[in-house]
């Protein structure tokens, strides 16, 4: 679905779209699809569909945020990358550990029951 930068579709002002169905219109550069990329959107998009609720104006996606979200981990044959704009940058445990810091601070906000603990680190890749 085309979106203009506050995420709104053009033809229905009060429907907004985020993540990988959404395609932000504006001439800017195609904004990465990561699931950072993709939490910021859905931020910004419960946002303005609230401030529609309440008559509040609606505010654009703060694209200086999709520099960060053109960074990826994923795991490609077992071994974790580092991606930086579609490219491998490094390889190994560094980014291993990096993407296990990075879950882990994430999810713990969404711990379902309370003394809940972080499985160990492995240094094994």
């Amino acid at each position: 679905m085309k979106v203009d930068d506050t995420l709104a579709a053009p033809a229905f002002r009060n429907v907004f779209a985020a993540g990988d169905f959404s395609s932000v219109q504006g001439g800017g550069p195609d904004l990465p699809k990561t699931w950072i990329m993709a939490r910021l959107q859905a931020e910004t998009a419960a946002r303005n569909a609230a401030g529609a609720l309440t008559g509040r104006g609606p505010v654009g996606l703060d694209l200086r945020a999709a520099r960060m979200a053109a960074i990826s981990m994923p795991d490609v044959g077992g071994r974790t990358l580092f991606v930086r704009n579609r490219k491998p940058v490094v390889a190994g445990s560094w980014p291993l550990r990096l993407r296990y810091r990075m879950d882990s601070k994430h999810l713990s906000q969404y711990r379902d029951r309370p003394g809940a603990t972080r499985p160990a680190a492995s240094s094994r890749v």
